[in-house]
């Protein structure tokens, strides 16, 4: 048996023992234990326990409040992208980042789009990045989604529109390593 299928038969003994409508805070809760007996295992366990908690925060996405759904989806991606699974990290940040506005969907957004322009798929991380923008967004957030934005850009060729992103960030920003990210890519 092959080791993605001894996995998904772990996953699907762990998942068959779980209640199916779970409060959000019980699936965050379940999701956290789970993360945490990955540690000291053998990699076999490690990758089940991962994957159970990865299929308890996805349980708690659209039960609870926006905020609550969006920590799931974050903490599911989160889990993911640590175990070499970027499409389906991705997925699950691009999901949270359309879950309101706290900050939770921002730091999806934020995360998918940087995933994103790593895999070469910049005019995707451009729109998700447009979200961490506007009004009420702490400039924590704006100004590093206006940085990733700038990197985006430039691998979209559009090198000018790229500087001038940087350039008003390490000029105008407040956040100090943004602006420190943005000059050291404007410098």
């Amino acid at each position: 048996m092959s080791l993605s299928a001894r996995l998904a038969f772990a996953v699907s003994l762990l998942c068959a023992s779980s209640v199916h409508q779970e409060s959000a805070m019980e699936a965050i809760t379940r999701g956290r234990s789970l993360k945490w007996q990955m540690r000291s295992q053998a990699p076999f366990r490690r990758e089940a326990a991962r994957m159970g908690a990865v299929h308890s925060f996805r349980a708690g996405v659209g039960v609870g409040t926006l905020e609550q759904s969006a920590q799931c989806a974050l903490r599911a991606g989160e889990l993911l992208r640590a175990g070499g699974f970027g499409e389906a990290a991705i997925e699950e940040f691009v999901r949270g980042a359309g879950l309101g506005s706290s900050t939770w969907s921002l730091r999806c957004a934020l995360t998918a789009g940087k995933m994103l322009t790593a895999a070469g798929r910049p005019a995707e991380a451009c729109r998700i990045l447009q979200r961490v923008s506007g009004q009420g967004v702490p400039s924590r957030f704006s100004e590093s989604a206006r940085v990733q934005r700038g990197v985006a850009l430039w691998d979209l060729g559009r090198t000018d529109s790229a500087v001038a992103t940087w350039r008003a960030v390490a000029e105008d920003g407040v956040t100090p390593r943004a602006r420190l990210d943005a000059f050291e890519r404007w410098g």
